[in-house]
């Protein structure tokens, strides 16, 4: 019997070549959810490169979106799935008034377009009836919802996600609570005796570093040429997505203006008011902020998705001889910086102390005396630095016995103190990296999905481009040997399922 894969194809062709070559080497039948930009529609219509059973566009399914929802249906749905809809809706930043500058949602147009896309998912999935659900780390609620229909009928999910661990990644039906025993540790293991080599060559500052490298931000000729491109020839059809509603030229080019300056006023700002070194002999904990608007904080976290109240509450719980240092994430850097009433509020609270954002995340970490986080990878170079951390989300590195996870807030003023006593061992380090080598693999996703988005122009206000048959057969074939080792690797996991 041939496996019947169904596979969610969207973003850099990453899942779509993993395809190709799943359908070259092994014995298997696919069906695709294509979830593109209207140009590229095209491709998938006219491509041979992989026959799929059936596909389905994603985007159909937000054709005649009722003006009122049918609130009887999501209720049975939610009992049947179990899905909480109102939690999902909180996944997508284009339904949040904070982050969309363009459209302000009701409740009935959210729930209206999530009743759709119940019926489509349910539909397709009920039609393929899959073994198997392939797809890349969920970005999105629409992305999200497949996922959760899969799960609540026993349909196994093969989900590509980062570790967050230099470039290795991890295919797993959960991938922050992968099926990894991290209890012992091999005795054919050759300990590391250069833990802080190791560290220096997966630290993930370097990594974001190298997204920005490799990232339209830092090649300003691509990046403004897609722009120019946008502008001048690219045709908004507010009717084809739900994120491009109340979208126009003329509001994005005044939102760019308007950013252009704002930022200028904040990095006057920061020069100013933020802190420059560490030199004190102040004891602190130390808190990164995450980029926002940032999939962790509204998947694995979406309950602590607040950080002014996340801090607020923390500057509670702190022993009195600590003050809280806070550092902003680099790549706000790439959006302009976060308003300036973000950064005056944290600065009224008596305890709390803004770090410049010159400063080395690793430095901060080693003059700390403990590192608390919602869901960043900074926990776990705590522990590589020594440090004990909280976290407040399910993340990998969770296993290491220096990471404390809480689930009730409320607990944080004695887990904060507690933690303050934990010695991180090196044999648990060693361990973990143990447990992560023998079940991750290497896949330098920032270069992959950068070479695709200079080669047909997917950056700007919108991610859409035309997409010929002919160049994207070469990009696959100049990518194959990646590839292959992805089809490899997910049909190792599917064999491991079977059996």
């Amino acid at each position: 019997m041939k496996e019947k894969i169904l596979v969610y194809l969207d973003g850099w062709f990453t899942h779509f070549g993993i395809s190709e070559y799943l359908q070259k080497k092994y014995d298997c039948e696919l069906f695709g959810i294509v979830d593109f930009g209207q140009k590229s529609q095209d491709f998938f219509q006219n491509q041979d490169i992989v026959k799929f059973k059936k596909l389905w566009n994603y985007n159909t399914c937000l054709n005649n979106i009722p003006k009122s929802p049918d609130l009887d249906y999501l209720s049975s749905f939610e009992k049947k799935y179990g899905i909480d809809i109102w939690k999902l809706a909180y996944y997508d930043r284009k339904f949040y008034h904070k982050y969309n500058e363009f459209y302000k949602f009701n409740d009935n147009e959210i729930l209206s377009i999530i009743e759709n896309e119940c019926k489509f998912f349910e539909s397709l999935i009920k039609e393929s009836k899959p073994d198997i659900y392939l797809t890349f780390y969920t970005q999105g609620h629409n992305h999200h919802l497949p996922f959760e229909i899969c799960k609540s009928q026993n349909i196994p999910t093969l989900m590509l996600s980062p570790v967050r661990f230099g470039n290795r990644m991890i295919i797993s039906e959960d991938p922050n609570n992968p099926d990894i025993s991290f209890k012992e540790n091999d005795s054919n293991y050759s300990p590391r005796k250069k833990l802080k080599t190791f560290f220096e060559e997966h630290d993930n500052y370097n990594q974001i570093k190298k997204l920005k490298s490799v990232s339209f931000e830092s090649k300003k000729r691509q990046r403004y040429s897609a722009i120019l491109n946008f502008f001048l020839k690219y045709k908004i059809n507010q009717n084809y997505h739900y994120s491009n509603y109340g979208m126009t030229k003329s509001k994005i080019l005044k939102r760019k203006i308007i950013r252009y300056y704002q930022k200028k006023k904040r990095i006057s700002f920061i020069e100013k008011n933020f802190k420059k070194n560490l030199k004190d002999n102040c004891p602190y904990i130390y808190f990164p902020l995450h980029y926002e608007p940032e999939t962790v904080l509204f998947r694995d976290a979406s309950f602590y998705s607040n950080q002014l109240a996340v801090i607020t509450n923390i500057a509670k719980s702190l022993p009195i001889e600590y003050k809280l240092f806070i550092k902003d994430h680099p790549m706000m850097n790439t959006i302009g910086w976060r308003d300036l009433s973000f950064y005056k509020y944290l600065m009224k609270l008596p305890n709390v102390e803004l770090l410049h954002p010159s400063l080395h995340p690793n430095d901060i970490i080693k003059n700390s005396s403990l590192v608390v986080t919602i869901a960043s990878t900074t926990g776990q170079e705590a522990a590589f630095n020594k440090k004990p951390s909280i976290v407040l989300a399910d993340e990998l590195y969770n296993f290491l016995p220096s990471v404390k996870r809480i689930k009730n807030i409320e607990e944080l003023p004695n887990v904060i103190r507690e933690s303050l006593k934990t010695v991180v061992d090196e044999n648990d380090l060693e361990n973990f990296i143990e447990k992560i080598e023998k079940n991750t693999f290497e896949f330098d996703i920032h270069s992959f999905t950068s070479d695709f988005s200079y080669r047909f122009g997917f950056k700007g206000p919108i991610m859409d481009a035309n997409l010929p048959v002919n160049e994207v057969k070469k990009f696959l074939n100049d990518h194959k040997k990646t590839l292959e080792t992805l089809a490899d690797e997910h049909w190792k996991k599917i064999n491991d399922l079977k059996n």
